[in-house]
Order: structure tokens, then sequence, then C-alpha cells
């Protein structure tokens, strides 16, 4: 008997089986190659009141709904979901305030039209960036941090060293 099975990624499988006849009155099971491929499309196409190109239409976007899930929960078990602020802890949620205060001081020199000197540049980097790098380095040291997927935790080692390096630049403007 053919069968026509149908996989959906880490949920259950499901399996066609291919009980009917063909347009030559052939059972679908006694069928094999192409004949059996297009008669087996037929089949799935005719349960949804087409033919051929319906079966096809079917099994391709069955297909890719499940190369779809698929893709998500791989991508959701490598980066893992975002997290909203209550669900973080204390430090983290510091670290937040800290960067967002930062951000707003930042965007508001920049919507003044200011000029902003050499100075400026370095004593903000000193006062601003200074502290929060070091809270982040603290958090680092005491594991604060392994909740977080291996993958986020070093893309936000790889955004400290790139801020690290654009701190370097600040205070030599």
């Amino acid at each position: 008997m053919g069968q026509i099975a149908v996989t959906m990624p880490g949920q259950f499988s499901v399996t066609i089986n291919t009980l009917g006849t063909a347009s030559t009155g052939a059972a679908l099971a006694g069928l094999s190659g192409a004949a059996k491929t297009t008669a087996t499309l037929y089949w799935v196409g005719g349960l949804v009141g087409g033919g051929v190109a319906a079966g096809t239409a079917v099994l391709g976007v069955g297909a890719v709904g499940a190369g779809i899930y698929g893709s998500i929960k791989i991508r959701r078990a490598i980066l893992g979901h975002a997290r909203r602020t209550e669900g973080l802890s204390e430090e983290e949620q510091a670290i937040l305030k800290a960067a967002d205060a930062l951000i707003a001081a930042i965007q508001n020199t920049l919507n003044s039209d200011a000029e902003v000197t050499g100075r400026e540049m370095a004593l903000m980097s000193r006062i601003g960036i200074t502290p929060l790098l070091a809270r982040i380095d603290l958090a680092f040291t005491e594991n604060r941090f392994d909740d977080l997927k291996i993958y986020n935790r070093a893309r936000l080692r790889g955004h400290v060293n790139n801020f690290r390096s654009l701190q370097t630049r600040l205070e030599n403007a």
C-alpha cells in the first residue's frame, strides 16, 4: 500500500494512505513512479475539490508551512524569547535604565543643534559610559547573565567591546 507522509517538525506525523483509484481504475497502491505521483496528487487535489494542480498546491503549502514552523522553532531555540522589563532582574533593569538615560541625553544633544566640544564628549564618556560599562562588567563577573542564551551573551559581549572602542574614540576626540 503506498503512502504519503507529512511530518510537522517536533509535533506530529500525518500519513495519507493512498487507498483511492486512478482515473484508469487502477488502485493507487499498485501504481509506481510518475503514474503513482500524478494519481496521488490528483487524489489529494480531489479532497479539496481540484485536480493535480490543487494536490500539488496543497502539498506545497503544507511543506512551506512545515518549513516556516520549523524555522521559527529553531530560531527560538537558538535566540530565546524577548523578555519583558518586569521579567528582568534588578541588575538588568538598572543597566537598562542607565542605558536609556544615556541614549536620551545623547538624543537631546543631537536634537538641540548645540556645538559639542571634544572636552564635553570626553566628560560624557567618563560620567555616562564608564559607570555603565563597569556595571555590565560586574554583572558578567557575578554571572548574572547566565540565564541568557549563549548566542545572546556573546552578542552582549560584542556590543560591550564595540562600546569600549567608541568610548576610546570619544575620549581621544
